[in-house]
């Protein structure tokens, strides 16, 4: 079983990100909390992806994370109530560093990128502290990762 990184695109930019597991499903914490979804399902962002494969650590403990209800923190969600839309923009994922370059390891704090990032450390991987945005963590990934589909639909990946 082995975890796909999706870097969802918007213009060309990191705007959101999730992860896939074969054989159980995508994860990812949006404005509703935390979602386990299909590849198929209408409720994923409908934007390209660059996709890119991990492979190093056993995931039972992020899965079990990863199933955990979560929220994103109370700024993303304020700014999303005021401005209706603002997440699908080109740079919403950028707005964390409004409030912090370092990723928080308080999950009732984090944004996308900084709980998918905690959920594989649990299973014994590390990562720069400094990846808070879905562009710093696309680029994280393009130089450590094997890259297995760039700017992908991903209605028609699964």
């Amino acid at each position: 079983m082995t975890p796909l990184i999706i870097i969802f695109k918007v213009e060309k930019y990191g705007n959101h990100c999730g992860i896939y597991f074969e054989s159980i499903g995508y994860f990812d914490l949006s404005l509703i909390g935390t979602r386990e979804l299909s590849l198929k399902d209408s409720k994923l962002p409908k934007s390209r992806a660059n996709i890119y494969k991990f492979t190093e650590a056993e995931y039972h403990k992020s899965i079990n994370f990863y199933r955990k209800q979560a929220r994103l923190p109370r700024e993303i969600i304020e700014m999303e109530k005021q401005e209706r839309g603002w997440h699908l923009t080109k740079f919403a994922g950028d707005f964390i560093l409004t409030f912090r370059n370092k990723r928080s390891m308080a999950v009732e704090s984090q944004n996308c990128v900084e709980w998918l990032l905690y959920g594989l450390e649990l299973s014994g991987k590390q990562f720069p502290n400094d990846i808070v945005t879905p562009e710093q963590l696309d680029k994280w990934c393009k130089a450590n990762l094997e890259t297995i589909g760039n700017n992908v639909c991903l209605q028609e990946f699964e």
